[in-house]
């Protein structure tokens, strides 16, 4: 039941929060997911107070189907958490409307400094208003099955990241699952309800796990194998091409190199994973 250890047994946290707002933040804030709403669904608006810290509340988004609703939509409830979320957007991403802006605003006035454009649009909330967040899930059976708390532990299960116990949060133990994905306002992430910043090796294994589950599941394998030469894969060398393979060489957190001949495979036939 050992926790995830990164490359060169590198801490997970920052000793200090990044001072802006960063990919791999931790913040407490809201999160929401739609669902079916059945007949019994909650009362179509919330409650007067927010919902304590972990918990959550679900409430209607629009009445029963012929009560007033447009015809055809579905009934749908909402269901909204109080919880510690991690960033996901890419720091890139995060500032990019803010950086266009300023780079425009210096080429069209060029007696500006680049210290008072930034001065001017700092405060813009308009801009770089949406980030992607996930809230952190505790490893209970009613959230995900007991047999898969162990791989997502060990960061070998496409669409979970794990983290290590959390002081802020009496040592919980908790995990990110990218199916959780929700939109909030940029200033719902307030710089008081950040909790922690993970560190460069852990945003690289954030980056890893969201091109893993939502860019390129083939890099899936790279997990499988990690697991089986039992260290981190850290950079890959080609050291010999040919027309139909290749030799490559697998660069280890502990510095080893692991020869590996790639070969081309050639399609067999359709896929056989079943799909709903």
């Amino acid at each position: 039941m050992a926790p995830l250890v990164l490359p060169g047994n590198a801490p997970f946290f920052e000793p200090v929060h990044r001072e802006h707002l960063s990919q791999g933040d931790v913040f407490l804030a809201p999160s929401a997911a739609l669902y079916w709403a059945e007949d019994a669904a909650p009362a179509p608006v919330g409650p007067a107070v927010p919902p304590a810290i972990g918990q959550a509340v679900t409430v209607r988004a629009w009445g029963r189907p012929g009560l007033g609703s447009t015809a055809g939509a579905p009934p749908v409830a909402v269901r909204i958490a109080w919880t510690p979320v991690m960033v996901l957007s890419h720091d890139c991403e995060i500032d990019k409307e803010f950086n266009e802006q300023v780079d425009r605003h210096l080429r069209e006035n060029p007696t500006v400094t680049e210290e008072a454009a930034v001065a001017h649009f700092a405060s813009r909330t308009d801009l770089d208003r949406h980030v992607l967040v996930t809230p952190l899930l505790p490893y209970d059976e009613a959230v995900v099955p007991t047999w898969k708390h162990e791989g997502i532990r060990q960061s070998n299960r496409v669409g979970y990241i794990p983290l290590p116990p959390m002081p802020d949060y009496e040592g919980a133990e908790l995990f990110v699952h990218l199916a959780r994905i929700s939109t909030v306002d940029r200033q719902l992430l307030a710089t008081h309800y950040k909790v922690v910043s993970l560190s460069e090796p852990a945003r690289s294994l954030v980056r890893f796990k969201l091109a893993e589950a939502l860019a390129s599941r083939n890099l899936s394998v790279v997990s499988k194998l990690e697991a089986a030469v039992g260290r981190h894969i850290v950079d890959v060398r080609t050291l010999k091409t040919r027309s139909a393979s290749a030799t490559i060489a697998l660069v280890l957190d502990n510095g080893d190199e692991v020869q590996v001949d790639a070969k081309i495979d050639r399609p067999s036939g359709p896929p056989t994973e079943r799909l709903r």
